[in-house]
């Protein structure tokens, strides 16, 4: 039963890192290829502040990845000190990834409505 919940656990956290993957990099993506657009809608500061919350939430999130890697390997080949090492690592990159992805949004919906009040 502790094996198959914590592969259930295993695919969540899987399923997690790609949509922050995705919806991070594809943030940036389209920031960019809308800065003509967009920069003069929230401003100066808030464009870049919200490009660089996406880009770390990107970067985390392969690092996250590359941690889940590491520790996989580490259980198979039966390392349980590193493997116990980078399982931490790997919930906390997560973590800090989501935040610095809802932090971006947020900055943005802030900076437009500010924008748009004043």
């Amino acid at each position: 039963m502790a094996e198959l919940d914590r592969e259930v656990l295993f695919d969540n956290e899987r399923f997690i890192i790609g949509v922050v993957q995705v919806v991070s990099a594809g943030a940036v993506i389209a920031a960019i290829g809308q800065f003509d657009k967009l920069w003069p809608f929230i401003g100066d500061f808030p464009f870049l502040l919200f490009v660089s919350l996406q880009i770390l939430a990107l970067g985390l999130a392969v690092f996250a990845a590359y941690a889940k890697h590491v520790y996989k390997v580490a259980d198979v080949k039966s390392e349980k000190a590193k493997a116990n090492k980078w399982l931490p690592w790997m919930r906390h990159a997560i973590t800090a990834s989501v935040s610095a992805l809802l932090t971006g949004l947020a900055v943005f919906l802030l900076a437009a409505w500010i924008k748009w009040i004043i």
